[in-house]
């Protein structure tokens, strides 16, 4: 199974703007700034990936003033949003997925792991001032991982 774009983009979307009413937008793939925070779920069973929410500080506030209905969400609240949105992004893409997978829990740390080339299908979005990149990468059952 290969995950599009154009998938990726409207479940992102339907997640961000539906469920937490955030103004989002789709962007280009050039990005300014590394993220300072990632969010990771694995999708193992009939089709094994990683699904990667990158985000920048003004995008991770965000998420969490929305996630949070508060002005200033703790720095434990806004790693807990933002794995909340890797999570509901990944479940939405395991519905997708024909089979029996299972959705791990998320992980929260401070970079990407890079994936090999045609592995990974990645997306960019602008979200209260910073940046939000998606990305699913197939990915060896093996190196699923439950802490960074």
């Amino acid at each position: 199974m290969k995950i599009t774009d154009d998938e990726l983009v409207q479940v992102t979307l339907d997640v961000c703007d539906t469920m937490l009413g955030l103004d989002i937008v789709a962007r280009e793939k050039t990005v300014e700034c590394d993220p300072t925070l990632v969010a990771t779920v694995y999708i193992t069973g009939t089709w094994n990936a990683a699904v990667d929410v990158g985000v920048c500080d003004a995008a991770a506030k965000s998420i969490g003033v929305a996630m949070f209905c508060c002005d200033e969400p703790e720095d434990d609240e806004v790693s807990d949003a933002v794995a909340e949105v890797v999570n509901m992004i990944g479940g939405n893409i395991k519905g997708m997925i024909e089979g029996d997978c299972d959705l791990s829990i998320p992980c929260v740390g401070d970079r990407f792991v890079e994936a090999e080339d045609g592995d990974a299908v990645g997306v960019a979005f602008k979200v209260g001032g910073g940046k939000l990149d998606v990305f699913v990468r197939q990915i060896d059952p093996a190196e699923v991982v439950t802490s960074p």
